[in-house]
């Protein structure tokens, strides 16, 4: 089982340093803060000295303390069903005094201090958080070609990922003089020589390497050599390209003589020797190895009286309460996605409907009733909020005007975790809320556009 109060916290960690370097650019302004689970671990004077950038200057800064001093939690009762519902709590002791007693003047005040909260806060909200080692889950029209400006030689190509089964292909290296993996139905494959390697578990993780050894080529399992191609690479020496596509489950990385990289940052970064291209990226879904979490945060308040300590001065506990939801195996739904008109949009209210109309047949002698579907039919409904955005002051404008012309189509785009769809649609129905002292919404219920009114356009 995963701690996740550790993993909570350094995704703490991670957000407000991640914020601290958005707001303060400067290495040496940035604020230094200590994070801690459950119990206060600092310097007993709060303060550091580090270096000014460009300069032989040491500059004084005072520790933030960051204490995680509650975590509880419910894991939802179900059975292969990995869902943690709960909440945490931290505290931060932020100095209130302006000067210190060398009348120097602090700079990590609330302040100062919110600023980077704030943007903590405003960068994660309704978003779905890697936990632990960033991955991502691909789709089946997920591609990378690694195309290269003047043949290459290849001598390591390896690929960390889970394998889901079903039908489908993945192919590293297209070209019949160069090597690499093929899996289909489970089976391992070794290209161009259709070797047979093993036969890989659904939902199991593998770390998969070729190494080419003068005229040879091994082949490491999970760091483990599983076969060896004996004189098969005597006439294999460069390549032009890779491709890795057809693919569905979870991938780590690719590597070809290179570091490891980021999937989404291949560009740019294998050098001159590759181009490298990038296909329906769009439909990767953004996980960590220990899952996903979602946070809702509530506003940094003073607790308690001022207290003294490091140096004398006065400092005030500041508290912020964070519910989350965590997940290792099932999606959020802020992982799927709606774009109207190739404009994202982030409907809060998102009703997915499939309605079908059966013939049902009723028999005397039979006491169940069987029947055929004879049609079907697709409903969506989106509430949103009203914002100065163009898309959703087109879409009120519409839904408001007392000549509209009704079967004016639009295009939506939904993008869920493997796969995304796109249909055109139809505005059915819709209307705007003004309540008072409310955020202004509007609902749209959507369907299907006929093909007639395509050939129209």
């Amino acid at each position: 089982m995963k701690n996740y109060q550790f993993l909570l916290t350094e995704l703490l960690e991670q957000l407000i340093l991640e914020s601290e370097e958005n707001i303060r650019n400067n290495p040496s302004d940035r604020f230094s803060y200590e994070f801690s689970l459950y119990d206060v671990k600092t310097h007993s004077d709060l303060v550091k000295e580090v270096p000014v950038e460009n300069t032989y200057l040491l500059k004084r800064k005072r520790l933030i303390p960051v204490i995680v001093s509650d975590i509880i939690g419910d894991f939802a009762n179900l059975r292969e069903t990995k869902i943690l519902e709960g909440s945490m709590v931290f505290q931060m002791l932020i100095p209130t005094d302006k000067n210190d007693i060398n009348n120097t003047m602090i700079e990590e005040t609330f302040q100062g201090v919110s600023e980077t909260i704030y943007d903590m806060i405003n960068n994660n909200l309704g978003k779905a958080l890697p936990l632990g080692t960033k991955q991502y889950w691909v789709g089946e029209d997920y591609e990378i070609t690694f195309n290269a400006n003047e043949p290459v030689l290849v001598e390591e190509l390896s690929m960390k990922f889970t394998y889901i089964d079903g039908d489908g292909d993945i192919l590293v290296g297209n070209e019949m003089n160069s090597f690499g993996f093929s899996i289909s139905d489970g089976i391992l494959t070794l290209k161009p020589f259709d070797t047979v390697l093993g036969v890989l578990t659904d939902g199991e993780e593998y770390e998969l390497q070729i190494e080419k050894n003068v005229n040879n080529a091994k082949i490491f399992l999970n760091g483990e050599e599983i076969h060896e191609e004996i004189d098969a690479y005597s006439t294999i020496s460069d390549v032009n390209d890779y491709k890795f596509s057809n693919f569905i489950g979870k991938l780590n990385y690719i590597r070809l003589n290179a570091d490891i990289y980021d999937i989404l940052d291949y560009e740019g970064v294998l050098g001159e020797d590759w181009d490298v291209t990038l296909e329906n990226v769009e439909t990767l879904t953004t996980v960590g190895s220990c899952g996903v979490a979602t946070l809702d945060f509530t506003l940094p308040n003073p607790i308690g009286n001022q207290f003294t300590m490091g140096e004398g001065l006065n400092y005030q506990t500041f508290l912020m309460d964070i519910a989350f939801s965590v997940s290792d195996n099932v999606f959020m739904g802020n992982q799927v996605r709606h774009f109207i008109d190739d404009v994202e949009v982030y409907p809060f209210t998102r009703n997915h409907g499939l309605g079908s109309e059966a013939d049902i047949d009723h028999k005397v002698n039979e006491s169940t009733s069987k029947g055929v579907i004879t049609s079907n039919s697709m409903l969506k409904q989106f509430t949103l909020h009203y914002k100065p955005e163009k898309k959703i002051i087109d879409l009120i404008k519409h839904i408001t005007d007392p000549d509209i012309y009704q079967n004016k189509v639009f295009k939506l785009k939904e993008i869920y975790p493997f796969f995304k769809r796109e249909y055109n649609i139809l505005i059915q129905d819709g209307g705007a809320e003004p309540l008072w002292n409310s955020p202004l919404t509007y609902s749209i219920e959507v369907i299907l556009a006929d093909d007639v009114l395509l050939e129209e356009e």
